[in-house]
C-alpha cells in the first residue's frame, strides 16, 4: 500500500509514466486510470546485431539475460532460470551457455 500511495503520488506529478510492455501499463492504469501512461517495449534491435552473411552463430549456442541484478525480481528470474529451465534446456543441448550481463551483476 505505501508503494502504491507513493506510485499514485508521483503519477498525479508527472508528464506521464513510461513502462517496459503494454501488460505494465494496464497494471497501472488499473490504480491510476487517468494517468498518462505509454509502453515504450524493451528489447534488442535484432536487424542491427544480426551477423551479417557468411558469419556463423555464436558457438557454442549463448543464451543472454539483461538487466539490473541488483533489482529483485531479475535476480529472482536468474536464479530460477538457472536453477529450473537451464537443466531441462541441457538435457536436449548440453552445450548451451547461459551468461548474466547487467549492472551489479
Amino acid at each position: 500500500r505505501t508503494l502504491q500511495a507513493f506510485e499514485r503520488r508521483v503519477a498525479a506529478e508527472a508528464f506521464t509514466s513510461l513502462f517496459v510492455s503494454e501488460a505494465e501499463v494496464a497494471t497501472f492504469r488499473a490504480f491510476e486510470p487517468v494517468a498518462p501512461a505509454e509502453s515504450l517495449g524493451m528489447g534488442v534491435d535484432i536487424d542491427y546485431y544480426t551477423p551479417p552473411p557468411g558469419i556463423d552463430r555464436a558457438e557454442p549456442p549463448v543464451l543472454v539475460f539483461i538487466g539490473m541484478m541488483d533489482y529483485f525480481a531479475n535476480a529472482d528470474a536468474v536464479c530460477h532460470f538457472a536453477d529450473e529451465i537451464l537443466p531441462r534446456v541441457h538435457e536436449v543441448r548440453p552445450d548451451v551457455v547461459f551468461e548474466v550481463i547487467g549492472a551489479n551483476s
